[in-house]
């Protein structure tokens, strides 16, 4: 009983740190192989195995990774090497319960009952699943590509003695039955005929799909059809659009998309439903192989997941490429590294499928084995587009979730410069130089600039604004900018635009002319912008009032609320236009009328004055009212200059008529104030000055 207890008391201390482990924060970070380009890959680091990664660019999810496949803990799953070490591989498939359906090709073993002999041994084989030992079922002269439907049935591209198309081997039987051709063969076939069977699929209605490898077509044969109606190709061998070339493995996705291995033509082709012409989601349409990542050479096999994500059997790559939906490159997510027999390589694989657990077995062709690899989530994923990049990440076993820092990867530019030249590409006559400047795009963080003279070089210089020294009227100028932005298509320099220099014989007059903003007359403290026009001038400017410079004052305008009456404001324009004769030019002359009240601003009171003089703090004010009014309640305010309110009073209109006298206190300061009389939702307002 003690003993329970320790474990009991263990197992309670072991449960935050198993609920810390359920909850841990995964570390995470992105990096980017090659530039941060569109097409290049984001690569994802997390401290944690994930269970899920969600891309996003911009903030919006573009792609979600689940299963995806990865992880080289690949294993024999099919090989048969007891019996014969000369195998090859050429089909594989997988069906619901996880058993590994594989077609051999090897020279004939004395265990293998021999079909009527013409050559090397072809057979089918069922692995239990996770066993290397397998059962054989069928033989036949030739079997291609294989398929197995949820019911064990098996359909396999076939060749017997005349006759060739898909055989369909039900379970538990020891041969196989043409569903489609069987009927001779031939080029040109008849309907009823398939000349040589590169690839089947099997839909979900039982409609059968054969691709006839040395016809360059797809047909289909629907349930106990007797012959094929064709859905692709059957234009002749060929790369355009409505043609195929040596097509191979095919599949059919849930809206009825046909997607063909066009094996010669290194391309993969989507044909919707009822379509006449094919377009090239993976690979060259034109046909173009290649070991980089928008190219295919050889594909033997393509199957679609869920996402619309395309996965490609590259033979002569040795490689297994994915698209993403739209994309033009792909990313090698198994081989890739030679041709071998290592655990990571392959020897022309002829195909690839996925089980319902994610797990991807690959026909391993010339190694004759069938190659399993785990389920894992893809660390990666391939930009289409420029933008700011995140991944949302997962952590496996019930961890918690964290989301990368933002990538950014750019668009691919076209560099480019456009240069101008001072004053309309003008100089003057006792000139020879001129200053010309190169406004770049895309130029990067470092561009340099080779500078041209009716197209001989001058020189380079890592400024894009230089003075070119020896010009004559007519002399043509551009200039080559070297970019390195990350992302340039093409990449290299630019051509900038050219531009022609005038000599000018003649001199020119500079010109300056100021205008006043609401105008010259103002009530005191109101603010009045003043700015000033130039024609061949206005390279600096200095602002004057009453013939003194106004400090800071040297933009085109300038403003001010502290005018007085009879201020004149002035501005001095300075040119360096080369065939200017007066550098220097004074503007004409405003003079300021400031009126000492803010203004009438209603008709309703009137005839104010003051009196006697309110030097010394003590005065009478009086004023009228608009008779309708009479009795009125007028408010007296007095303000500083800021416009605090300093003293209040009130007066009552007598026939229109108010008077009341205001006395200030001894405390007041000397200096400007203002006074505000209200009435009926109206004001006006007087200036005067305290000296006592």
């Amino acid at each position: 009983m003690p003993d329970l207890k320790k474990l009991v008391f263990a197992l309670i201390l072991l449960l935050p740190f198993r609920s810390n482990l359920l909850n841990a924060q995964p570390v995470v970070s992105l990096t980017t192989s090659g530039g941060p380009c569109s097409g290049d890959t984001l690569n994802l680091s997390s401290s944690l195995p994930n269970a899920r990664i969600i891309w996003k660019q911009n903030g919006v999810p573009v792609d979600t990774e689940t299963k995806k496949l990865l992880n080289y803990a690949a294993t024999a799953a099919a090989k048969n090497s007891s019996i014969d070490t000369t195998w090859s591989v050429n089909g594989v498939a997988v069906d619901t319960n996880g058993n590994v359906f594989v077609s051999f090709e090897a020279s004939q073993p004395a265990t293998i009952p021999p079909p009527p002999a013409w050559g090397p041994i072809y057979s089918i084989w069922k692995y239990p699943a996770g066993s290397s030992n397998g059962t054989m079922l069928v033989t036949e002269e030739y079997i291609g590509n294989i398929y197995v439907d949820e019911n064990d049935t098996v359909y396999f591209a076939a060749l017997t003695p005349y006759n060739g198309g898909i055989m369909k081997l039900a379970p538990g039987a020891s041969s196989g039955t043409y569903v489609a051709g069987g009927n001779g063969f031939g080029p040109g076939p008849a309907a009823d005929q398939v000349d040589f069977p590169g690839g089947v699929f099997v839909d979900g209605n039982r409609n059968i799909y054969v691709s006839d490898y040395d016809n360059a077509l797809v047909e289909k044969w629907e349930p106990g059809a007797t012959s094929g109606v064709i859905i692709a190709g059957g234009n002749g061998i060929g790369y355009t659009d409505s043609q195929l070339n040596y097509p191979k493995g095919i599949f059919v996705d849930d809206s009825g998309n046909l997607y063909v291995a066009d094996y010669a033509a290194n391309r993969v082709q989507k044909w919707p439903p009822f379509a006449t012409t094919g377009t090239t989601v993976a690979g060259d349409s034109l046909g173009t192989p290649g070991s980089v990542a928008y190219l295919l050479d050889g594909p033997t096999a393509v199957y679609v997941d869920d996402s619309g994500n395309i996965f490609v059997t590259d033979q002569n790559n040795n490689r297994i490429q994915k698209f993403a939906p739209g994309a033009v490159n792909g990313v090698t997510i198994l081989g890739g590294n030679g041709q071998g027999s290592a655990n990571n390589q392959f020897d022309a694989p002829v195909n690839c499928v996925q089980d319902k657990y994610g797990n991807v077995y690959v026909a391993d062709g010339g190694n004759g084995r069938v190659q399993r690899f785990a389920d894992t989530v893809l660390p990666y994923y391939i930009t289409n587009t420029g933008g700011s990049y995140t991944a949302l990440v997962t952590a496996a076993n019930g961890g918690g979730s964290a989301t990368t820092a933002a990538d950014t990867v750019l668009d691919y530019q076209v560099p480019g410069a456009t240069i101008s030249a001072l004053y309309n590409n003008s100089i003057c006559l006792s000139y020879d130089t001129i200053q010309v400047t190169s406004i770049p795009s895309y130029g990067g963080t470092a561009p340099t600039y080779d500078w041209y003279k009716n197209l001989y070089y001058l020189f380079t210089t890592t400024s894009n604004s230089v003075t070119l020294p020896g010009i004559a009227n007519g002399d043509m100028l551009l200039c080559y900018i070297n970019s390195n932005y990350a992302c340039l298509y093409p990449p290299g320099f630019a051509e900038s635009n050219e531009i022609t220099i005038t000599v000018d014989s003649f001199t020119t007059t500079q010109t300056a002319n100021i205008t006043a903003s609401p105008g010259n007359m103002i009530q005191y403290g109101q603010n009045v912008s003043f700015t000033v026009a130039t024609t061949n001038g206005g390279a600096a400017y200095q602002w004057y009032k009453n013939s003194n410079i106004i400090p800071g004052a040297t933009d085109s305008a300038y403003s001010s609320n502290t005018l007085l009456n009879g201020d004149e404001i002035t501005c001095v324009s300075q040119s360096n236009f080369p065939c200017v004769w007066n550098h220097y030019v004074v503007s004409n002359v405003i003079h300021m009328k400031v009126a000492l009240g803010v203004g009438q601003l209603s008709n309703v009171i009137h005839d104010l004055s003051l009196f006697p003089n309110p030097n010394n703090g003590v005065f009478n004010i009086s004023g009228s009212i608009d008779p309708s009014l009479a009795g009125a309640d007028v408010l007296i305010e007095l303000l500083d200059m800021p416009g605090k309110l300093l003293q209040q009073e009130r007066a009552t209109a007598q026939n229109g008529i108010f008077v009341k006298q205001i006395v200030l206190g001894p405390s007041l300061a000397n200096g400007v104030y203002l006074l505000r009389i209200s009435a009926a939702g109206t004001n006006q307002t007087l200036r005067f000055v305290i000296d006592r």
